[in-house]
């Protein structure tokens, strides 16, 4: 999986709430805000550091968290987990 560092903005939707955090490795909008997404666009734009920030913690958190081998890893502890427990 190719992955880029670019600053994340997303709604406040149940997926994106779940992995990402508002101000540490993206900008969180309300749903439909036009405004809100402008707004957070011109941010970006004005302090290019914390998107600098932003998107390599983005980065760091998927490398970490959700790179294939990392959840095979992870799937092959739980499956192990149900095992010991059904047996």
């Amino acid at each position: 999986v190719a992955l880029s560092k670019t600053p994340i903005i997303a709604t406040k939707s149940e997926g994106p709430r779940e992995i990402l955090t508002h101000m540490e490795d993206a900008l969180l909008i309300d749903i439909n805000s036009s405004e809100q997404l402008a707004d957070s666009i011109i941010y970006l734009n004005k302090n290019k550091n914390i998107g600098t920030k932003l998107a390599e913690s983005a980065f760091l958190r998927v490398a970490e968290n959700y790179d294939i081998k990392v959840a095979a890893e992870n799937l092959k502890k739980i499956i192990k987990k149900i095992n010991q427990n059904v047996i």
